[in-house]
């Protein structure tokens, strides 16, 4: 039995058949709160408020004179009012990069191999890099990178026998930016002979 009406359309509406329309009905504190959307391509708008239906009772929607049914229905905790959330500018993400390049020794001797940084460009959106030799399964770092500043700019010597293929494994994470750059040496030195060669090489990470 209804005893107070909150909304009633003010005059007759006729449903199409096959439309779907959106209700919405809140209480809080002593105010009652209903929103439809006549026109099915729009979101719901406030079609009635009422603040004088201060006791306990029961509350519904009915449909008068007409076929359908309710569906998909959600109750949920409301507030007056409802928060708003607005979206800025893309936040700094971090980025991650791990590669490996093999780096062979071709010649017939042994050979002790390590990497030493000597510039760099736009190093502080680097979070954390770490630039590691090694063979085998092992690996030494060589050059690191935290908080936009270096820890180390190079390593031990890492040893390469004839034939043998060693390994630079780079791990890197790097808030948004522009074009940061670590240039380093990959230095060669023939055990007992004090021959250094220098391979100039270059990471850029984007």
């Amino acid at each position: 039995e209804r005893s107070n009406t909150v909304y009633s359309e003010p005059s007759d509406y006729y449903w199409s058949f096959r439309r779907v329309h959106t209700f919405q009905y809140a209480i809080f504190g002593t105010t009652h709160k209903f929103w439809w959307n006549r026109n099915i391509s729009e979101r719901p708008n406030v079609v009635a408020q009422d603040s004088t239906h201060t006791g306990p009772g029961r509350v519904g929607i009915s449909a008068a004179q007409v076929r359908g049914w309710w569906d998909n229905l959600m109750v949920r905790r409301y507030v007056e009012p409802e928060p708003s959330v607005t979206a800025g500018g893309e936040e700094t993400r971090l980025l991650r990069y791990e590669f490996v390049l093999s780096v062979p020794n071709r010649g017939f001797e042994r050979r002790l191999v390590r990497l030493r940084a000597y510039s760099e460009k736009n190093i502080g959106r680097i979070q954390y890099l770490d630039v590691s030799m090694g063979h085998g399964g092992e690996e030494f770092s060589q050059i690191v990178i935290q908080g936009g500043s270096y820890l180390q700019r190079y390593g031990d010597w890492v040893t390469l026998d004839p034939s043998e293929v060693g390994h630079i494994v780079v791990s890197v994470l790097a808030d948004q930016g522009s074009l940061s750059v670590v240039r380093a040496y990959l230095e060669v030195l023939v055990p007992g002979t004090g021959t250094l060669d220098l391979l100039s090489t270059k990471f850029r990470f984007t």
